[in-house]
């Protein structure tokens, strides 16, 4: 109970409702950076690399020409600097940017929606109006078919999607959850279908 918790701390009411307010506010803004709610689409901020321009010129050119790109390698390496900086640089302006984390954002129904909220933003709203109009009647097939129109829809300026932390999918060794194994493998659809150019 606060009484008992204003008592343990051994300060007054009025310290204990000022601090409280404050530790409501700091709190709310960790969520939100944590959560990255779909209404609030992620965009990171590039930080100065050392002698990682031609790293970045190849990868530049290889999405220009709409292909798929994976940034492999182990953790701090500056992967996630490193699209950063690429989405940062892309002309087609906001790039999409989805960190998938455990327990948060690693399923189906959250890239979705982040997705589709995206899309909206560009002029592609199919997605968005079927998920806001009727959500538990897109299945991965239906939602995949109107983000390949989207895709068509935005050929003249195809948008860069960006996946952070996709290797928290992969199953370990010694189980694999249901919602991995679908954003697995709506994310495998995505990059093999036909993007109109959208790497």
């Amino acid at each position: 109970r606060q009484a008992d918790v204003i008592k343990t701390l051994a300060i007054s009411k009025a310290t204990y409702y000022r601090y409280l307010d404050q530790a409501v506010a700091t709190l709310q803004n960790v969520l939100l950076e944590q959560l990255g709610p779909s209404l609030r689409l992620e965009s990171p901020m590039p930080k100065p690399m050392v002698g990682r321009d031609a790293a970045r010129a190849d990868c530049a050119q290889a999405l220009q020409a709409g292909q798929v790109l994976a940034l492999i390698g182990a953790s701090g390496l500056g992967k996630s600097q490193l699209g950063a900086h690429l989405a940062a640089a892309w002309p087609a302006r906001p790039a999409f940017w989805y960190t998938f984390r455990p327990g948060l954002t690693d399923n189906v129904p959250a890239l979705l929606f982040a997705l589709a909220y995206f899309l909206y933003q560009r002029g592609a709203a199919n997605l968005w109006t079927q998920l806001i109009a009727d959500p538990r009647n897109v299945s991965a097939d239906k939602a995949m078919a109107i983000i390949r129109r989207s895709f068509e829809e935005l050929a003249h300026a195809p948008p860069l999607l960006c996946f952070d932390e996709a290797d928290s999918l992969l199953p370990d060794e010694l189980q694999d959850s249901e919602a991995h194994a679908q954003a697995r493998a709506l994310l495998e659809d995505l990059a093999q279908s036909n993007r109109h150019g959208a790497p």
